[in-house]
C-alpha cells in the first residue's frame, strides 16, 4: 500500500516538475540572453555561467551573484550608452529578496544536521516552514518581477543594437569572423556584387 502510494506522489508531481524545469530554462534563457546583448568590456559574467544555478545546493549561491553580476552589467553598459536612469537598480532591488530567499531556503534544513544545534531542531523546523510561507509567496513574486525587467532591459538593449549604437560582438570576435553571417547578409543586400 505504502509503495504504491508514493508511486502515484511520484506521478503526480512529474508534471509539476517538468513544468518547472521548463519555465526555470525560459527564465535563464532570458538572462543568458540579455547578457549576450551587453558589450564584453561591460559583461561582469559571461553569459553561460548563468546555468551554474541549476546545480543542486550551490545554485542558490550562484543565483545571488547572478542577481548582482547581472546589475552591474546592465548598469554599466546603460551608462556607457548615456541612457541610465538614476535610481534604477536594474533588477538588484527584486532580484536580491528571490535570490536570497531561495538560498535561506535551500540552507536553513541543514541546521539539523549540525550537532551544535541539534536542540533547535525544532525551532530550526519552524523557522523553515514560516520561510516557506514568507519567501515562497514573496520570492514568486518577485521572482516574476525580476524576469519582466530582465526583459525590459533586453528590449532596450536590442534597441540600441538596431540603431547601431551599441554592438556586442568583443574585438576578439570580430576578428576571428564571428559576425560573418552578418556580413554576409549585408554584403548580398547592400552591393550586388557577386565576386
Amino acid at each position: 500500500m505504502g509503495v504504491s502510494v508514493l508511486l502515484l506522489a511520484l506521478l503526480l508531481a512529474l508534471p509539476f516538475a517538468v513544468a518547472l524545469a521548463v519555465v526555470i530554462a525560459y527564465f535563464l534563457i532570458a538572462i543568458s540572453s540579455t547578457l549576450k546583448l551587453v558589450s564584453p568590456e561591460h559583461r561582469q559574467l559571461p553569459p553561460s555561467f548563468v546555468w551554474l544555478c541549476l546545480i543542486p545546493g550551490i545554485g542558490s549561491f550562484m543565483a545571488v551573484w547572478m542577481v548582482y553580476e547581472v546589475a552591474s552589467s546592465l548598469r554599466k553598459q546603460f551608462e556607457s550608452l548615456g541612457d541610465h536612469q538614476p535610481g534604477n537598480s536594474y533588477g538588484l532591488a527584486c532580484g536580491r529578496v528571490w535570490a536570497f530567499g531561495l538560498a535561506m531556503m535551500t540552507f536553513l534544513p541543514l541546521i539539523a544536521f549540525i550537532p551544535e544545534f541539534a536542540p533547535m531542531i525544532n525551532w530550526a523546523l519552524k523557522a523553515y516552514v514560516l520561510s516557506l510561507q514568507i519567501f515562497g509567496v514573496l520570492g514568486l513574486a518577485l521572482w516574476i518581477a525580476y524576469w519582466a525587467q530582465i526583459i525590459e532591459y533586453k528590449g532596450r538593449l536590442e534597441n540600441h543594437t538596431v540603431s547601431g549604437r551599441l554592438n556586442s560582438l568583443s574585438q576578439e570576435e570580430l576578428d576571428f569572423g564571428d559576425d560573418i553571417g552578418e556580413r554576409k547578409h549585408t554584403n548580398n543586400s547592400g552591393t550586388g556584387n557577386d565576386n
